[in-house]
């Protein structure tokens, strides 16, 4: 098993505890990690200076946004969303990207947890995004999540039938 492997291996904390996190949730274990690995993750948040800042702390987030409790989620959302104002853009591409999926991943947060009305943090997020069409994506999802916090359910189901349209069934089969 390539997880074990890494974890025997002479590598750093970093790289055995993303792998262990990958590993936890590809295969729909989260719940095995131990509360040391937990514990472990949660405070590599601390050890840099700021998060929001560092690409591979923001991977890390979002990789393990299952771990955290809601609250802490939406605290660490509006850290991110600060930080963000009027800089996002400019950063480069593959931090804009991780940036919009943890955005996406928390809409998922707020849906799972009834909590619609904290959405707003994440949008502000994706507006601050570069205009390009490589990130059309989490702007349509960002809408399909507006609208269906909204209780707006024709345009939410209008973005539906343009995803299942365009091909892209296997995002919109993970929407609620």
């Amino acid at each position: 098993m390539l997880v074990q492997k890494i974890q025997n291996a002479a590598m750093d904390e970093n790289t055995k505890i993303s792998a262990r996190l990958i590993d936890a949730v590809v295969n729909n274990k989260i719940n095995d990690l131990t509360q040391r690995e937990i514990t472990q993750i949660k405070r590599k948040f601390f050890e840099v200076d700021d998060w929001t800042k560092n690409i591979t702390t923001l991977q890390l987030f979002c990789n393990s946004m299952l771990l955290f409790d809601f609250d802490e989620l939406v605290l660490f959302v509006k850290k991110m969303e600060k930080t963000c104002k009027g800089k996002l853009m400019k950063l480069p591409f593959n931090t804009q990207k991780i940036i919009a999926s943890i955005c996406i991943n928390y809409f998922h947060n707020c849906y799972t947890n009834d909590c619609g009305q904290d959405a707003s943090y994440g949008y502000e997020i994706i507006e601050e995004l570069a205009n390009i069409p490589d990130f059309g994506i989490y702007v349509i999802v960002t809408n399909f999540y507006k609208a269906y916090f909204q209780g707006n359910k024709k345009q939410s189901q209008q973005i539906l039938d343009f995803l299942n349209q365009n091909g892209l069934n296997e995002i919109s089969s993970r929407l609620p």
